[in-house]
């Protein structure tokens, strides 16, 4: 029999071993959730984005209160370079208009992320790395001016796609990251929340996904080749596709949820490559699990 020249039931396993630690622990089991002494070890993003807990917080008191708001792409630009509930529920829902209502609301996000400051909270959720692009300001001062501010008076281009009939994933993508201070990553996470509530008949709502240099690894290694050859962005997309057809297949035998690419993207590429580079010793996660 020919060598398969995908590791898709390595990817798989790893994949279905993730979501049964989520199972095992809505279901109250004691630890460790895991046989995997990997997995017991180091953090790892859930199989299915939504079941993550920012995102739970996120699409319960922002995303589907607000799924008929225009505005709401914005919000996610928001909610995502926070990614933090305490953070966020202190911000409250920008619930804007006109540009003297995002006047009003970015002298409230000021004051909020410096009153959290003051009292030594935290403020960001690290799993993201925000950075002011070597320019010498606070944090919260660069998101103001640098990204919601353009982001904001783009608001008009980005809503076009959005209600524009046929238009794909890739259009919004396209769009988003024609702001400054929205790279690929953070504009394909907007995407991943506003996904769900306004762009559902998207023709590639199930099969797009951005790069990152995580998740060319990993697709990398899935197809067995050196983790670090280059990608072409097309080309990374259409192997991702292929895999996602097969993982499919896959996860509607086991009775798992059905993954969009961005899922995979995520868990069965990125993720991947964070566990095969603790198992084969070339480097561990920064984040550890209480998984033991």
């Amino acid at each position: 029999m020919a060598k398969d020249p995908m590791q898709v039931f390595e990817l798989f396993e790893f994949i279905k071993a993730r979501h049964q630690i989520y199972i095992a622990k809505q279901a109250g089991f004691k630890k460790p959730w895991s046989d995997d002494l990997i997995l017991q070890k180091y953090r790892f993003t859930n199989a299915y984005r939504e079941l993550d807990k920012v995102t739970v917080w996120i699409s319960k008191n922002w995303r589907t209160p607000n799924a008929k708001d225009p505005h709401l792409w914005f919000a996610m630009v928001v909610a995502r370079f926070i990614n933090l509930p305490e953070t966020l529920e202190h911000i409250s829902y920008p619930s804007l208009s006109s540009d003297k209502d995002f006047t009003a609301w970015g002298k409230k996000f000021i004051r909020a992320i410096e009153y959290r400051q003051n009292l030594g909270e935290l403020t960001y959720n690290p799993a993201y790395i925000v950075s002011t692009n070597g320019r010498k300001m606070l944090k919260h001062e660069y998101l103001l001016e640098q990204v919601f501010t353009p982001a904001w008076q783009a608001r008009d281009g980005i809503e076009n796609v959005i209600t524009r009939k046929g238009a794909t994933l890739a259009d919004l993508h396209a769009e988003l990251t024609t702001i400054q201070g929205l790279g690929s990553f953070m504009a394909a996470q907007v995407i991943a929340d506003v996904k769900y509530a306004q762009m559902k008949k998207a023709p590639d709502w199930w099969t797009w996904a951005a790069s990152g240099p995580g998740s060319r690894r990993g697709l990398n290694r899935i197809i067995c080749r050196d983790k670090d050859t280059p990608w072409r962005e097309a080309e990374w997309l259409e192997t991702l596709q292929i895999l996602h057809e097969r993982i499919s297949g896959m996860l509607a035998a086991e009775g798992m949820p059905q993954m969009h690419a961005q899922d995979l993207q995520s868990i069965g590429c990125c993720e991947f490559d964070k566990y095969e580079r603790v198992r084969l010793g070339e480097g561990r996660p920064k984040s550890l699990y209480p998984g033991i």
